[in-house]
């Protein structure tokens, strides 16, 4: 079995143990994160409410509008940023699954700590594929096949505003920001093309790092809250 798979299998079962062991629910919310559409992706986050803390949940799956072409990435540096812009680049396939629990110090519910943990899975198979960095460091021209495969971790701040609080179901949105850690796993097969100038019958390429993930977004949705908080 594809270990993306089990990875993807192990978060999600190691989620659904969690939520066994939690105190009585108050509630649950409904979210989706719409400065993600610009990305054409379109995440859906659902999560429990125990008093001041929140558990969640996010899906999201992005399928490519692109056939093949010329790559765009920003930066420059190993693989020429490529590797490091993959929302978007619009060749790939993504889904995403992330954990977070939000904490309220106050008792007002408005200013949240949260902690973020996801991962991420790109994809495509067989397409031709020009790409050159804005640094010549790292440039490809042929058929390409790629997976990469992303974990990491943020740890955020943000604000919850409520519309219609004293009813039980009510309108919210929140605005957030954070940054931390990201792992990132990459395997590239060039086919009858170019990488660097030199021409390659079959070429696999597999590389590993380390970077910094910066975010920042606005979620909308509604929240049910069974006799308040």
């Amino acid at each position: 079995m594809n270990k993306s798979l089990i990875f993807s299998f192990l978060f999600l079962m190691s989620f659904h143990f969690s939520f066994g062991q939690l105190p009585g629910s108050k509630g649950f919310r409904i979210f989706t994160t719409p400065t993600q559409y610009i990305f054409k992706d379109y995440p859906i986050t659902f999560e429990k409410i125990h008093n001041r803390h929140t558990f969640g949940i996010t899906g999201s799956f992005r399928s490519s509008t692109k056939s093949g072409g010329e790559a765009r990435a920003t930066g420059s540096g190993m693989f020429g940023g490529y590797s490091s812009d993959n929302m978007r680049n619009y060749l790939y396939n993504a889904y995403t699954i992330m954990l977070n629990s939000k904490f309220y110090p106050g008792k007002g519910r408005s200013f949240f700590v949260e902690g973020v943990l996801f991962y991420r899975r790109f994809w495509f198979d067989n397409k031709y594929v020009k790409f050159e960095d804005m640094g010549g460091k790292y440039s490809f021209e042929g058929t390409r096949t790629e997976r990469q495969n992303q974990y990491g971790f943020r740890l955020q701040c943000g604000f919850t505003f409520y519309i219609l609080k004293s009813r039980k179901t009510h309108p919210i949105f929140e605005i957030y920001a954070g940054m931390g850690p990201s792992y990132k796993e990459t395997t590239y097969i060039t086919e009858n093309g170019m990488i660097n100038e030199a021409y390659y019958d079959y070429k696999k390429e597999f590389r590993t790092s380390w970077s910094p993930i910066f975010n920042a977004g606005v979620k909308v949705g509604f929240e049910y809250l069974k006799n308040g908080l």
